[in-house]
């Protein structure tokens, strides 16, 4: 047998916090490992009273009482509830000199020879109890009684001994064990393998834990199951008072198994990490997640939650297929009402060993019993529920909040690669659209370009769908122009890939038509279609562009001053090609185009004088003059008018029916008549200059070519319109200018010329420009004033008296303007004639 110095020696390399004391408290043994853990030397603390020396002072008495009782139990039952019920709390000072505490749990008592021993120790594990026929060697029952398993052999390998922890490990009895070659305790097919290791590992010392070929060492116990080990080896040699020089062995084996479950379950949460960095979206890893913990952490019943900041609330991504049967569908939670919104908001975990008892739950039926949260910081919590009562333990809280922190990085991840993705779209959507505006800026000093050199509108339409039909993404475009009837857009000019689109019957302006140009027409918007295909059962339109490859489409309207002239489409081969910034620009070229049309009628009336004579009816009042003529129930002609620089206009009125004196005296009065002079002194048609400050019915008509020839008021309510349209304007384009400024107006004839519209080889408009705004009034003045004529209406005398200024002075400027106006007439015909 083993003698006392060789149990000592055993006892000093456990280090596993052990002290020994007397029935009286009188410490016996002490280990380095104790005497560490309390900051007190061995010499110290042997032959020393375990209370006075340890105890504070104000529970050594319970301390003492704590030991009596441990004492007269005498249980050697491992089961003996006194032994963890009655801890003695022992100080030690630590190297900062603060305060720390230390529980010391009662192992077991020892029968010696002489006298009853009791072991103590710090780490709170339970330890076999001491065999009946101990030694009477104090450190032999020690060693017995150690907390881990010990075995003994000699030089040969065969175990000499073993104690109650070693008897545990193996499932065998010491009966069984003893005088077997120790390598008997591991696998059969490796047993050469093990005996090489451990003759290598008693001459290097230390813990062992793999083989040099990395494997796990392990132990098989009784029942043929390994157990994963990991063993201290020393040797002893007998005492040179020993009755032999025998030498043993003793091996410290301690089982790890959950240790290396520990580990293995670390490795796979790692593993199943790599897994959730290549999910992508939240759903993906919310379910990688649960995969995890139930494959990984071995329960059934996970779920993930994730916190929604628009509603303020938890939302179940994921769970485990177990979850509906057992609990039912999960709903959103709030964070102030669930222990997982608690968990969420605090950022720390929470482990229930009784869901029904705790305040949190208030719910006594709810088939949860066992709960555990681990918040994924800034994004939701983790669940693993449970239907028994305290099933989770500190490593499944641990495991847990590794996998919560893995997740953590993963949803941190996504969110910031999705944010990446986000910006990289909308920037290349950025660089596209400032693309496709850079081209439709380029086009539209193209338009600009194309309106100054374009002698004619269809020339100008035609080039403009050229244009646009090869401008990134469009393939194709048209303009077209309401039919006199108002009835259907009729296309005027096309350019591009059409493939027959404009032969189809969709151009009809009926409320059930969803054309693009059709909805514009009636409209006076802009229309935008990104998916040509939507509703293509129920829109015949959509199916004729979709079987043309056209995916979308933007109609503009040509417009200005509030009339339309016509609608620009523009097709795209692509789904969602027309941007805010693309429709924004297309906008433009629809305005600087209805403007361009506009020119070129006023241009055609300006060069055409003859046209249809237009009678509207209206009612509105915001003209003076036709506040005049429905005032007075006066009549009156327009026989010239100027628009001067400073904003202002002048025209000449001639009264046909009506009191002059109440008609100057009402135009005073008026706001935006700033002057009206009389000329001539009275008579059927009496002729007055008037100056207006702001725009009125005559120059608003004047800027599409249509010129005001005369305003009858009929009666105080209605006053009847007169006026002429270039040749080239069709009837309802000059309606919808009237209506425009006058929107109640009524058309109540039209009047075609009796002989054929001649056009004038010179503009007047263009003669009388190279005027000064007191020569043409000069001009102006004499030749309505009947200065010209024979006999004179008014002499020079008379009209520089109307306009204050000497006679000398009307002369000199008369003769000035004359000079200019033959001066072009004559020197253009000389030009054209070739003289």
């Amino acid at each position: 047998m083993p003698s006392a110095q060789f149990f000592e020696s055993v006892l000093e390399s456990l280090s596993a916090g052990i002290v020994t004391v007397d029935a009286d408290g009188c410490i016996r043994y002490v280990d380095d490992t104790f005497c560490d853990a309390v900051n007190t030397d061995s010499e110290t603390l042997r032959d020393a009273d375990l209370f006075d020396a340890l105890v504070p002072a104000h529970s050594r008495a319970d301390a003492r009482e704590a030991f009596r009782e441990r004492l007269e139990s005498d249980s050697s039952d491992p089961e003996d509830p006194s032994v963890d019920e009655q801890p003695i709390v022992i100080g030690g000072a630590s190297a900062a000199g603060e305060r720390r505490s230390h529980l010391l749990v009662w192992e077991s008592t020892i029968q010696s020879a002489e006298q009853r021993f009791v072991v103590g120790r710090l780490d709170g594990a339970t330890n076999g109890a001491l065999q009946s026929d101990a030694a009477a060697d104090p450190y032999r029952a020690l060693v017995e009684n150690a907390p881990v398993p010990i075995l003994v052999s000699d030089e040969t390998g065969h175990l000499r001994e073993l104690n109650d922890k070693a008897e545990q490990l193996t499932g065998r009895s010491r009966s069984e064990l003893i005088g077997e070659k120790i390598t008997t305790l591991h696998p059969g097919d490796e047993s050469d393998r093990y005996e090489e290791v451990f003759e290598r590992h008693l001459e290097v010392g230390g813990t062992l834990r793999y083989r040099p070929d990395g494997e796990q060492i392990h132990v098989v116990d009784a029942d043929g199951d390994t157990v994963p080990v990991e063993i201290s080896v020393a040797a002893v040699e007998a005492p040179d008072d020993a009755p032999t020089d025998e030498t043993l062995i003793h091996g410290i084996f301690r089982d790890i198994s959950d240790q290396v479950w520990y580990e293995q379950t670390l490795e796979e949460l790692h593993e199943n990490a790599r897994d959730l960095v290549r999910a992508e979206t939240d759903v993906e890893i919310a379910e990688s997640i649960v995969e995890t913990a139930v494959e990984t952490i071995n329960r059934d019943f996970v779920a993930v939650y994730l916190f929604d900041p628009d509603d303020e609330r938890l939302h179940p991504i994921a769970h485990s297929d177990g979850v509906p049967e057992a609990f039912g569908d999960l709903l959103p939670l709030s964070l102030g009402e669930s222990i997982i919104g608690e968990a969420y908001l605090t950022s720390e975990s929470v482990r229930l060993a009784d869901a029904r008892t705790d305040e949190c739950i208030q719910s006594s039926d709810t088939p949860i019993r066992s709960v555990l949260v681990a918040p994924i910081d800034g994004f939701g919590a983790i669940v693993c529920g449970h239907t028994s009562v305290d099933e989770f333990e500190v490593t499944d809280q641990r495991l847990l909040e590794l996998l919560s922190r893995n997740a953590e990085a993963v949803f941190a991840r996504t969110e910031r690669e999705q944010e990446m993705r986000r910006q990289r779209r909308e920037l290349e959507a950025q660089t596209e659209t400032l693309q496709q505006i850079e081209q439709l800026n380029a086009d539209i000093r193209e338009i600009v370009r194309i309106a100054i050199t374009a002698d004619t509108r269809a020339e100008l339409e035609q080039k403009a769908c050229e244009l646009f039909s090869t401008t990134d993404p469009f393939t194709f475009a048209w303009v077209g122009s309401l039919s006199p009837e108002r009835d259907e857009l009729v296309p005027e000019a096309w350019a591009g890939q059409d493939q027959g689109y404009l032969d189809t019957d969709a151009f009809t302006l009926d409320e059930t038509v969803a054309e693009p140009a059709v909805r514009t027409a009636r409209t006076v918007e802009t229309t935008v279609v990104q998916n040509t295909a939507t509703d293509i059962q129920h829109q015949p339109w959509r199916r004729d562009a979709v079987r043309r490859g056209f995916r979308s489409a933007v109609a503009i309207p040509l417009q200005y001053q509030g009339v339309l002239y016509g609608v620009l489409t523009v097709f795209a081969s692509e789904r969602g090609a027309v941007s805010e910034w693309t429709t924004a620009v297309l906008e433009e070229c629809g305005e600087l185009l209805g403007c361009m049309m506009s020119m070129m009628e006023w241009e055609d009336a300006v060069l055409s004088e003859q046209g249809q004579k237009l009678d509207f009816e209206i009612r509105s009042q915001s003209c003076p003059l036709i506040r005049i003529a429905l005032e007075h129930q006066c009549s009156v002609s327009f026989d010239g008018l100027h628009q001067k620089e400073s904003g202002e206009t002048t025209v000449f009125v001639r009264l046909l029916a009506g009191s002059a004196e109440r008609v100057v005296q009402t135009a005073v009065e008026s706001t935006g008549i700033t002057s009206i002079r009389q000329l001539g002194d009275g008579g059927d048609h009496v002729l007055f200059q008037v100056t207006f400050s702001d725009p009125f019915i005559a120059t608003i008509l004047a800027k599409h070519g249509i010129r005001l020839q005369q305003i009858v008021g009929e009666d105080e309510t209605n006053a009847r319109i007169r006026v002429t349209t270039p040749s080239t304007m069709p009837v309802h384009r000059a309606v919808d200018i009237v209506s425009a400024t006058y929107p109640d107006a009524e058309l109540l004839a039209v009047t075609e010329p009796e002989d054929p519209p001649v056009v004038s080889e010179h503009s007047s408009g263009s003669i009388l420009d190279g005027l000064t705004d007191r020569q043409r009034e000069t001009i102006e003045l004499a030749y309505y004033g009947g200065y010209f004529e024979s006999p004179k209406g008014l002499s020079g005398t008379e009209l520089a008296a109307k306009m204050d200024i000497s006679s000398s002075s009307f002369h000199n400027r008369l003769r000035a303007a004359q000079r200019h106006l033959l001066s072009s007439l004559l020197d253009g015909r000389s030009a054209d004639t070739g003289r």
